[in-house]
Parts: C-alpha cells; sequence; structure tokens
C-alpha cells in the first residue's frame, strides 16, 4: 500500500507492465477503440435520421453486432446494409463476414428517456407547406379542411 500511487489513466492503459491486469486493460482499451472507429465510420455513411437509433455492440469472430430498438430502423437499416458492409470492408474491417442486426427495445429507453432527449417532430417545409395549399384550394371541402389542419399541425 504504501508504494502505491496515482497514475494517469493513458498509463495504465499502455502495456509497460507485464501483468495480466493490465493486459486485460489493454485488450478491453483496443477493442472499445476500434468498437468508436465503427460507430464513427457509420455515421459517415448512414442518413442523418438513423443516427440516434443504433447502438454498435460488439465485434467477434468477423461479426458486427448492432442493435436498435424496434423492427422499423431494423427495416431502415437492412435496406442499407449492402453500402455499410462495402465501406466497412473497405476502410475499416477486411475480414468483415456477416453484419447482424438485433431489436432491444429497451435501447430506446436507454438513450432517449435517460438523457432526456425528445424524438424530433416532424416539421413541413414552407415549400411543401405551400404544395399543399394549392392542392387543398382544387379539393372538395371536407378535404380542403383536413388538408388546412394538417399543414396547421406539421408547419410551425
Amino acid at each position: 500500500m504504501r508504494n502505491n500511487k496515482l497514475l494517469l489513466i493513458n498509463q495504465v492503459f499502455q502495456k509497460k507492465n507485464n501483468s495480466s491486469y493490465t493486459k486485460i486493460l489493454h485488450k478491453i482499451y483496443t477493442h472499445t477503440d476500434f468498437l468508436i472507429k465503427i460507430n464513427n465510420s457509420f455515421k459517415k455513411y448512414l442518413p442523418i435520421e438513423l443516427h440516434n437509433l443504433y447502438n454498435v455492440q460488439n465485434f467477434k469472430n468477423n461479426i458486427l453486432i448492432i442493435e436498435t430498438y424496434n423492427a422499423s430502423t431494423m427495416i431502415r437499416f437492412l435496406s442499407e446494409k449492402s453500402n455499410i458492409k462495402y465501406h466497412l470492408k473497405k476502410n475499416i474491417i477486411p475480414s468483415l463476414k456477416k453484419m447482424e442486426i438485433k431489436i432491444n427495445p429497451l435501447f430506446l429507453k436507454k438513450t432517449f428517456i435517460n438523457n432526456k432527449c425528445k424524438l424530433k417532430k416532424n416539421i413541413l417545409s414552407k415549400y411543401s407547406a405551400n404544395l399543399l395549399l394549392n392542392i387543398a384550394e382544387q379539393s372538395p371541402k371536407k378535404l380542403k379542411c383536413i388538408i388546412k389542419n394538417f399543414i396547421k399541425i406539421t408547419y410551425d
């Protein structure tokens, strides 16, 4: 106890000491650093709407595991899967065999509710609001009221 001293976290992760604890910490450090690189590359090749809807969970046995919170986001990922897999193989993980996408409903609670982030409300642009107003002018009375109410709700 008397020979112990405070160390910087970077010194703990370096491989200067050959103890088993530092080797394990170094492995954890390199693995998490690798997952962070994969996550950043995902953000480059995914649409902006999907940036907060996934989590790169793990990479083992040349299989990348990604989690989403529902089936609709999983389907959106499946549509982008071939592009992402191509870019990951080309730039970061040449040994990537497969990408698994898993559904975890608790992921939404972890990310959005705990961080108190609100889902972004769909906002109608001025151009699309004007187009809808033009369509409403040419439509029957009931449909005109429905379109105008829709514009009021979504356009702020």
